[in-house]
């Protein structure tokens, strides 16, 4: 995610890419293994009586009995369909199944869930008031690795803790945005643990599975991480960051499913920088080929309030792909591109590489 002037895009964008990219499938519940039920029309046992038992007055009663029964035959064949996808939002009967876990599912007590989402962004150009392109005159490339753990409690309260890791080089435009992973010792580069802090998810309604808030509070722990007094580039926003974020997720049929979100994010001034507030959007279409392999497109929309009611946004979208192995680690790649903003880095390229592993 790019910087507006209130960030960098270190500590925006691969924050959210981290915490939403990985989004897009089923909630799991605790009803796995359902099987739909079958249905035979009530017609057949009406037709089923004796002939010696009929008489011309009678004769109309099986016509009757049909009628009356196909709105019956048609209800069961609704419900049966409708478990035949709660079967599939429950793991279709095979509970480890990862493709099924979102940031909208919860963990029972004795799960857990260890994420590291790492984005590299790179930019040589941004987006000025008027949502124009100007060139910088460098290469500014970031890298965001973002830890997330993550405990069942009970399937209505969950608790973890995140962190971040940032780097940060700005270089000639022709440099490949690779080099940054020399993790060169100069002047125009940084590295450090840029925060630190408590998160807690609460599934609000028990009958909406698909619908979970999360809410964290990041402390900065990296010093001077603006690079206001060392003569560094900017790495990290100095201030408190309180990010909730409300999931939902829709199967509308076994392969095809949205997820979508939508955060209140506060920048909390602690010292000279200027906090803000934003409420960043994302959309998830996926699909599933198969019971390990997930397709997605995601779209996300970052707007920060202030002066003119927005005084900055960005628009990213993307593709990603996800895939399991074993049975308890999943593996993902997305590349996304920043399309239009104003008052914000891009255009601009970022790849992100994540991997999961879930303690049953």
């Amino acid at each position: 995610m790019p910087p507006s002037k209130e960030e960098s895009p270190a500590s925006s964008a691969s924050a959210k890419a981290a915490a939403t990219a990985s989004g897009g499938e089923s909630n799991a519940d605790e009803n796995a293994g359902r099987t739909a039920a079958t249905t035979q029309p009530a017609a057949d046992a009406a037709s089923a009586q004796p002939e010696s038992e009929m008489t011309p007055e009678a004769t109309p009663e099986p016509a009757e009995a049909k009628a009356s029964a196909e709105p019956e035959a048609e209800l069961e064949i609704v419900e049966a369909e409708e478990e035949e996808l709660e079967e599939f939002e429950a793991g279709g009967g095979d509970p480890r199944r990862l493709q099924l876990y979102t940031p909208s599912s919860m963990y029972e007590w004795g799960q857990m869930e260890v994420k590291f989402f790492q984005q590299l962004y790179t930019q040589t150009q941004f987006f000025d008031g008027d949502g124009g392109t100007v060139d910088q005159g460098s290469r500014a490339t970031y890298y965001s690795g973002i830890g997330n753990i993550l405990f069942g409690l009970n399937q209505r309260v969950n608790f973890g803790v995140d962190f971040w890791v940032q780097s940060v080089l700005i270089d000639g435009e022709n440099t490949s945005p690779f080099k940054l992973f020399t993790f060169p010792g100069a002047p125009n580069s940084r590295t450090a643990l840029t925060a630190i802090g408590p998160k807690i998810k609460f599934q609000p309604f028990r009958n909406l599975n698909g619908f979970t808030i999360q809410s964290a509070f990041l402390l900065p722990v990296a010093s001077d991480p603006e690079g206001r007094t060392n003569g560094r580039p900017f790495l990290a926003t100095e201030n408190y960051i309180w990010w909730t974020q409300i999931f939902y997720t829709h199967n509308f049929t076994e392969q095809l499913q949205l997820f979508g979100e939508i955060d209140p994010y506060w920048n909390i001034n602690r010292g000279e920088g200027n906090g803000f507030f934003a409420t960043p959007a994302s959309v998830f279409f996926s699909y599933f080929p198969n019971r390990k392999f997930t397709l997605y497109a995601m779209n996300q929309f970052w707007p920060t309030y202030g002066d003119g009611f927005f005084s900055s946004y960005w628009y990213q979208a993307g593709l990603g792909a996800k895939y399991q192995v074993g049975e308890s680690f999943d593996l993902e790649i997305m590349y996304g591109r920043f399309l239009f903003g104003r008052n914000a880095a891009g255009p601009a390229t970022a790849i992100n590489l994540g991997v999961r592993f879930v303690k049953w």
